[in-house]
């Protein structure tokens, strides 16, 4: 057995899964959604503005809380478009399945069990088993 080609089957199984699918279909639906665009360039543009303004060290904690209240704000304008939407919660599955894949591999290396897997521990995903 080559661990190699054992790897490169795996892969081509997370290429084909299903979570990749609907994350590069959310992925290619919000790149050519022109309103999604330019939502995610002005949440970049006001959220490098709010990092530069929160490393200043004169930055009282009032005004910290309100730059994070904005950038709070704008990721929920975000989230408001079907297009971001779908793709964020896409991505966050398709990521899921990778921590999961991780996880069952590390399992088999260590003998231990990672304790932060999810709020369920490794039997709430089902994935060491």
């Amino acid at each position: 057995m080559d661990i190699i080609e054992k790897a490169k089957e795996l892969g081509q199984m997370i290429a084909d899964s299903e979570e990749f699918a609907n994350m590069k279909k959310a992925e290619a639906a919000q790149t050519n959604d022109e309103k999604a665009r330019q939502l995610i360039k002005s949440y970049n543009d006001q959220r490098r503005q709010a990092v530069a303004k929160m490393k200043n060290e004169s930055v009282d904690p009032e005004t910290m809380k309100a730059l994070q209240k904005e950038l709070q704000d704008a990721f929920n304008m975000l989230y408001q478009n079907e297009n971001i939407k779908a793709y964020i919660e896409a991505k966050k599955d398709f990521e899921q399945l990778m921590q999961s894949v991780n996880s069952v591999i590390s399992f088999y290396v260590t003998g231990e069990e990672k304790a932060d897997c999810s709020s369920g521990g490794c039997g709430s995903c089902g994935g060491c088993k």
